[in-house]
């Protein structure tokens, strides 16, 4: 997503649904069609549904490493093994 609400975010910040907590929040595009956009709640949260305009914030809880694979192997090797 490229809005200014989620660029403010710092990279230790995530951002969260204020009802259940969950970081499954997306713009709310199922009612863009209105003719009244900006009455209009902005997010939407993946996990419970709910709708609104602003959302939470918290700490990230988990590092967002690579979780499998290649990517993983090379993250969790020893940098001797893998320099040239």
């Amino acid at each position: 997503m490229n809005h200014s609400d989620y660029q403010a975010l710092d990279a230790d910040e995530v951002a969260v649904c204020p009802e259940c907590d969950d970081s499954g929040v997306v713009m709310n595009t199922t009612n863009a069609h209105k003719s009244h956009p900006e009455t209009l709640d902005r997010y939407r949260c993946v996990d419970c549904n709910a709708t609104f305009e602003t959302f939470a914030r918290r700490a990230r809880q988990r590092d967002l490493g690579p979780t499998r694979g290649m990517a993983k192997d090379l993250a969790e090797a020893d940098p001797d093994e893998v320099s040239r």
